[in-house]
């Protein structure tokens, strides 16, 4: 993922948050041991921050735009209401069959749907409105910000 704060702030922050589920850190470690690109992980900063979102806002549908190893979408379910639920998009079936493998064992199995194709497609075809949106900043999910929206999202989303 892009840095948004320095290393050494990421650090001390890593250190002295509240750890996420063991199920994030296993996610985490294998994304790091098994995959390339793993630094586009979210990581627990982001993912206590997306979770406190997420618990704020109570949304009862959650747009993850950008799936990778499924720590983002997971982090968000722990935030989410009961009538809760995530869809997130990935490009790649074997990124997306890795999320899916955490997702099943996650307690949010039953309330995380995962795409698979093109984000734009996708988002295309689903029914909104979305409450909350994440979109992975990546240069590929940037482009979706580029096109005309669709009545997709709520306008507080």
């Amino acid at each position: 993922m892009c840095p948004i704060f320095s290393e050494a702030l990421d650090a001390y922050v890593d250190a002295h948050a509240t750890p996420l589920e063991p199920l994030l850190q296993e996610n985490r470690e294998e994304t790091y041991a098994s995959l390339s690109s793993p630094q586009m992980i979210a990581g627990p900063v982001v993912g206590q921050v997306l979770r406190l979102l997420v618990s704020l806002a109570a949304p009862r549908l959650v747009l993850e735009i950008g799936t990778f190893t499924g720590y983002s979408a997971l982090a968000m379910a722990g935030g989410l209401p009961p009538d809760g639920r995530i869809v997130t998009c990935e490009l790649s079936p074997e990124r997306a069959a890795f999320a899916q493998g955490y997702f099943d064992r996650s307690p949010w199995a039953d309330r995380i749907d995962v795409r698979v194709g093109p984000a734009l497609d996708t988002v295309e075809a689903l029914d909104g409105p979305f409450d909350f949106v994440f979109i992975e900043p990546t240069r590929t999910a940037t482009r979706v910000t580029t096109r005309p929206s669709s009545p997709s999202s709520r306008p507080a989303g």
